[in-house]
């Protein structure tokens, strides 16, 4: 049986995530930087136009962190509920 979670997308955990997570993750920025770098090195430079599907994009930092730094790729984003 699926566990019924009494969160909800207008709890203060919601609107406090971006500033707490950091401090929950030691290198939690770093590991976007990274990312980013590592998926950049794996898309070919010949292809510029990329579409990524981001599963569990609930906060959002891989959207801003892969879209301010790659402007020809674009995104769907889906939160894990």
């Amino acid at each position: 049986m699926k566990e019924v979670s009494n969160m909800n997308w207008y709890s203060d955990e919601v609107y406090n995530y971006q500033t707490k997570i950091p401090l929950k993750i030691p290198g939690y920025d770093e590991l976007y930087k990274m990312m980013n770098y590592l998926m950049s090195v794996y898309v070919s430079s010949e292809n510029k136009h990329i579409h990524m599907l981001i599963v569990g994009a609930g906060g959002g930092q891989e959207l801003i962190t892969l879209g301010n730094r790659n402007k020809g790729w674009t995104f769907t984003g889906e939160p894990l509920l």
